[in-house]
């Protein structure tokens, strides 16, 4: 297998010694001249930081600090700061800074840097939130998001000092040591890509670079089995000269609950013209860990492909004509941009706001089977352009009863004028921005399969010529081999199905009963026609 994973990630500091790319210090506490270099427990590189806390919870308990010899520009990027404690029961809790990490712009070791200076700190564990053998732990923070304790303004341009801050319920043994820091980095995250045709890119793959102590990025690590994400990760690129492709199966994925922009969690595709990139998951898991939000972006020379997965908090999803969601169930998240895709049996619960946008009324012929169900808030369907929307064999449960403007209607229409068609199995509430909306409801579909492509269908009322629906199929092929006609039930028809070079096909007298309905064709091959 020949797979490349590169990553953005700029050192600031290895922290294999004391004075690397600047001092380790100890601000107050049990043994003042702690920190001290560590050569058996790094997690990169060479050696890291040990250092000791102590026992009173004041502001003058904190641990190691890195001191930059230089600033560094922080400015749209994420901090990655590795750190292990081996007294986690001991530790206070998250919110009463149990562990924290703490930026600011000047270059004083006093604690009045961490209290009255232009400075940032976010408490990112406790004693609540890690186990109690948790191991090395790669935090990362988004310095542009509102901090647990700020004081003056940090300037993300000239950053100087990183505090590595702990707090426990009492003090540690004079001769342990029980907090260690390794490499610090800014950036976003890691780039896989495929050398060769034909090789496959898994999440153990990407894993196996990562864990490295060469280079020990942290944004994808594992644990009992459970691949944990921490930054950006990107499949593809845009001048690829081979398809690239991923591919993984029976997986989960928890994106850390981490002070990260609401961005970086993210699957994001890129492809060539002609060498598309692919992200098939099957039978997986990916969420956020309490409640923390990630992305999918794939660009018109890609698709994201899932299968039988369990999806949530996903904040923003935007597909391509060739992706697919296929018998997933979609959790607590936000709006996701259809742009061709095929949708088929999915179920969407507990939306952040209107869960599926539809830019054309093609959108809505690749949609089926879904079931929509509301906690209140949001809508199921979002429509952006005029047309006519066929949203038959689907169910919407939970949302407002009668049309308006409450923001938890079936459809919201987006449009501020012209006039939009919905073709409903039932009657659906809908909110517009201003449009004219048409609602026909008790609408159902009937699906024609295994049609032969470049076939003319038509449907006529039967034993008449009067034509219900007609498809060239020269100007108008069928997609997926199949054609859908809307009708009301009761109706009897007859289906032809024709192309040149098969016997024509025809059922008689078919009952359009009140359901949807599937009718599969098998065109025989002409033997007596003549070109």
């Amino acid at each position: 297998m020949a797979i490349s994973v590169t990553t953005d990630l700029q050192v600031i500091t290895t922290a294999d010694t004391t004075t690397a790319s600047g001092t380790f210090y100890r601000l107050n506490g049990v043994n003042t001249g702690n920190p001290l270099a560590e050569a058996d427990a790094f997690v990169e590189g060479a050696g890291c930081i040990a250092n000791k806390t102590g026992g009173t919870t004041g502001a003058t308990d904190v641990g190691g600090h890195f001191n930059a010899t230089a600033t560094f520009d922080l400015t749209g990027l994420h901090l990655f700061v590795w750190r292990l404690i081996v007294t986690a029961g001991n530790m206070l809790t998250r919110a009463n800074q149990g562990v924290s990490i703490g930026l600011t712009n000047t270059s004083t070791t006093s604690t009045s840097a961490w209290s009255t200076t232009n400075m940032k700190r976010w408490n990112v564990d406790g004693s609540d939130t890690m186990p109690v053998s948790q191991g090395w732990k790669c935090y990362v923070i988004d310095p542009a998001s509102t901090a647990d304790v700020s004081a003056g303004t940090l300037t993300l341009s000239t950053v100087r000092n990183v505090g590595i801050l702990c707090r426990q319920n009492t003090a540690v043994n004079t001769a342990l040591n029980n907090v260690f820091v390794d490499v610090i980095r800014r950036g976003t995250g890691l780039t896989a890509t495929t050398s060769l045709a034909g090789d496959t890119i898994t999440l153990l793959s990407i894993y196996n670079v990562d864990r490295t102590t060469a280079n020990a990025w942290g944004i994808l690590t594992q644990n009992a089995g459970i691949y944990y994400g921490a930054g950006k990760i990107n499949i593809g690129a845009t001048g690829q000269a081979q398809a690239c492709n991923f591919s993984d199966t029976d997986q989960v994925l928890i994106w850390r609950d981490y002070p990260v922009a609401d961005t970086l969690y993210e699957f994001n595709l890129k492809g060539a013209s002609g060498n598309k990139t692919t992200m098939t998951l099957t039978a997986c898991v990916v969420r956020g860990q309490a409640g923390q939000v990630w992305n999918i972006a794939a660009d018109a020379n890609s698709d994201f492909k899932a299968y039988g997965c369990s999806l949530a908090n996903l904040r923003s999803g935007v597909l391509s004509a060739g992706s697919v969601l296929d018998n997933c169930s979609i959790d607590v998240s936000g709006t996701i941009d259809v742009n061709g895709a095929t949708i088929t049996g999915c179920s969407f619960s507990n939306q952040t706001a209107s869960q599926l946008k539809l830019d054309a009324a093609s959108d809505a012929t690749n949609l089926s089977g879904c079931s929509f169900a509301s906690d209140g808030t949001g809508h199921a369907i979002e429509i952006t352009a005029a047309g006519t929307y066929t949203l038959t064999g689907h169910t919407f449960t939970g949302f407002a009863a009668s049309n308006g403007s409450t923001g938890n209607e079936a459809v919201y229409v987006n449009i501020a004028s012209g006039n939009v068609t919905i073709n409903s199995d039932s009657a659906i509430s809908v909110r517009t921005a201003g449009a004219t909306v048409t609602v026909v409801a008790g609408q159902k579909t009937l699906t024609i399969t295994n049609i032969v492509s470049g076939s003319d269908v038509v449907i006529l009322t039967a034993g008449t010529d009067t034509v219900l629906a007609i498809n060239d199929g020269a100007t108008n092929p069928v997609t997926s081999f199949a054609y859908s006609y809307t009708y009301s039930a009761g109706v009897n028809v007859d289906v032809a199905v024709y192309k040149a070079g098969y016997v024509p096909y025809i059922v008689r007298n078919y009952l359009l009963e009140n359901g949807n309905a599937s009718l599969p064709v098998a065109q025989v091959v002409d033997r007596n026609y003549t070109p």
